[in-house]
Formats: structure tokens, sequence, C-alpha cells
């Protein structure tokens, strides 16, 4: 350990091996169906590091932003995120992203087909080689705090996928993140209380979104808080359909934010 400290070349192989045992994660039936390309909550493993049992099949947009970034990433290609991907043949790691992203949106593309009254949003999910359906418990409501993470996804991952020139992918993930964009104010905005919702409640996951559709899961449950929420505020307050512009900055005052400071030498 103490090369570490000192050595350049060891703490490059000491990273290598760290990111080639990740990469063990990041395979189909582990981290993500291979069929429809979503990702799974994981795999247990047992005391010698070996998988056992099934993959644990249910996932939420959360996760699947994760996988998002981290595609981007060796789209964009960064060489530590290909290695974490393809540890035994970096060099194919842009391919496989690819293929991954195909299968995603389509498995994307196929729910709000399906389920248009999400408004493009994902709930907590049962993942399956056809695609994923609401869980038993997210059939009708979805969650604000995750698909602010997955819209953030979306929104790095096309403009990624463009930069690579791969047109036809950023087209199909471009127009996903215009869906979100286009009702999100509309799945989310809490008129009444100037808040967006923490769980939208929806009355008919088949119909187009309209703006009666949708409710409050609770009275009391917003995103004012400062924390990882705060990315679903962000992103409707740049890219929300809004009314009137003050509705944005009503959002913002109501907001749980008190002024900290910090001193360091």
């Amino acid at each position: 350990m103490e090369a570490l400290l000192t050595n350049g070349a060891a703490r490059e192989a000491f990273v290598r091996q760290v990111l080639y045992w990740e990469g063990k994660f990041f395979q189909p039936g582990i981290a993500y169906n291979g069929v429809s390309g979503l990702t799974y909550d994981g795999r247990a493993i047992d005391a010698a590091g070996e998988l056992t049992g099934k993959p644990r099949d249910w996932s939420a947009a959360s996760k699947e932003s994760l996988q998002l970034d981290h595609l981007s990433l060796v789209i964009s290609g960064l060489r530590d995120a290909q290695y974490v991907l393809a540890p035994d043949d970096p060099a194919s790691a842009p391919a496989r992203a690819t293929d991954i992203l195909e299968r995603k949106i389509r498995s994307y593309e196929a729910f709000n087909r399906r389920f248009p009254g999400f408004g493009g949003f994902l709930p907590w999910f049962v993942v399956n080689d056809e695609g994923l359906i609401p869980a038993a418990d997210w059939k009708n409501r979805a969650p604000a705090l995750d698909n602010g993470q997955l819209a953030i996804g979306v929104y790095l991952l096309y403009h990624t996928l463009e930069d690579a020139g791969r047109r036809e992918l950023a087209t199909r993930y471009k127009a996903y993140f215009e869906l979100m964009a286009r009702n999100a104010v509309m799945v989310f905005y809490d008129k009444d209380e100037g808040k967006i919702r923490a769980e939208a409640r929806i009355k008919d996951t088949a119909a187009m979104p309209t703006e009666g559709n949708y409710s409050t899961d609770t009275t009391s449950y917003f995103l004012d808080d400062p924390y990882e929420g705060e990315i679903m505020v962000v992103f409707m307050s740049l890219f929300g359909r809004w009314a009137e512009a003050t509705e944005v900055d009503n959002i913002w005052r109501k907001k749980k934010m008190t002024r900290a400071e910090l001193e360091t030498p």
C-alpha cells in the first residue's frame, strides 16, 4: 500500500484492478436485462463472491439514470468507463453501449405506448425480456425524485450521442426527453400548493396526459428540500411548460433552504 502514495504506476495498476472487478457487475443478467436493456436492482453474492439466486428483477428511474450516465461516458470515449463496461475488451465498449441503449429506448417507447398516462415518467417497475411494467404498488403513481435524475440522464445522453455522430439514436432519446419536458408540469406541479409533488397520483394510466389526470399523492409530500429531489425542480424550472414564469419563482421561494456559512483555513 505504501507504493500507492509514491508510485504512479502502482496507482494506475490498482485502479485497473478495481475497475476490472467492478466491471464484472456491469454485465447482462447481473446489472441489467440483456434483452430489454433495463437495469436490475442487482444480484446477491455469497461469502466467496459468487452469484447466488436470481436477479432482483425490479428497478426505478434513479437506477436507469446511473446506467445512462455510465453509458454516456463510454460513448464519449472515457477510457475508465469503457474498461468497466468491457473489462476484457475495452475497445468493444462503445458498440456494447450502443446496443444496450438501443434496447433500452425501445423499452421506454413501448412503455409509453402502453401507459401514456405516465407522461414518459417511470414508476418503480418490474423488468423482463419484453420490457417493464409498473410494480404492484406503483401501478398508478410516479416518483418525482427518481424521474428528475432520469430526465437529466437522458439530456446528457442525447447530447453525447449527437456529439459522437449517432444521430438516429440521439433523435429517439431527444424525443423522449422532450416528452418528459412537455408533461412535467402537468404531472408533478400542484397549483394549489405552488410546489412540486414528490409523487404524482395518476387516475388513468392508459389515457393521454391531461391536467385533470394527476393529483398529489399525499397532502404534505413535496420536493421542497435542497437535496436530491432538487434535480427535478431544476429540470422543471429549465424545461417545463409553465403558464406563468412567476410560478417557477414561487417554487424556489417556498423551498426549505437556509443560508449556512463554512469557514476554512
